[in-house]
């Protein structure tokens, strides 16, 4: 008998699990404005709503934050901001029939924004070419051992020029495992 698969259904449980750091590198994050301000965190903050395609405020200040999160329809995450002038790819990665497929922009710019004007896909063999020349080798690894364990799921993530997030030698956070 095979091994039950892995699924993650919903946002909220991705949240809950990256968390628990069980989805990779990530950026610190807050899901309580109490526990944000009593971190004491100075630098700039991106909002995001729980909801898949909900409202997201990136490079707010602490005090934006604070009036910003408790609004959020479905929650909130507050995440230390992404160094954008250091983006080296971004994008959505999956194995679909066929092979690895990528959606990528290298833009050096919000994923949102950057995806949506300046997204290519690579699929099979010159995914796997694009990932290795941009990806360092622990986070291509996380991000193979993701596919791996998450069946069907996209991986969402970023690439940095330099070491980034709370593991230490990642130059890439995830920012999403998901099938929904």
């Amino acid at each position: 008998m095979g091994k039950a698969k892995k699924v993650i259904a919903s946002k909220s449980y991705y949240y809950e699990l990256a968390v628990c750091m069980a989805l990779g590198n990530r950026f610190r994050s807050w899901d309580n404005v109490k526990v944000f301000e009593a971190s004491g965190y100075e630098g700039l903050v991106s909002v995001r709503s729980k909801v898949p395609g909900g409202p997201c405020y990136y490079d707010v200040t602490a005090e934006e934050a604070l009036r910003l999160a408790p609004g959020m329809p479905g929650g909130y995450n507050i995440t230390e901001a992404s160094p954008v002038d250091d983006i080296v790819i971004q994008g959505e990665v999956t194995y679909l029939p066929g092979g690895l497929h990528l959606f990528c922009s290298f833009e050096k710019d919000h994923m949102r924004g950057a995806l949506k004007r300046a997204g290519r896909y690579y699929n099979r063999l010159t995914a796997k070419t694009v990932l290795c020349h941009t990806v360092d080798y622990n986070s291509l690894c996380d991000i193979v051992e993701l596919l791996n364990e998450y069946e069907d799921h996209v991986v969402e993530f970023t690439t940095y020029s330099r070491c980034v997030g709370v593991l230490p030698h990642r130059r890439t956070v995830i920012w999403e495992v998901r099938r929904y």
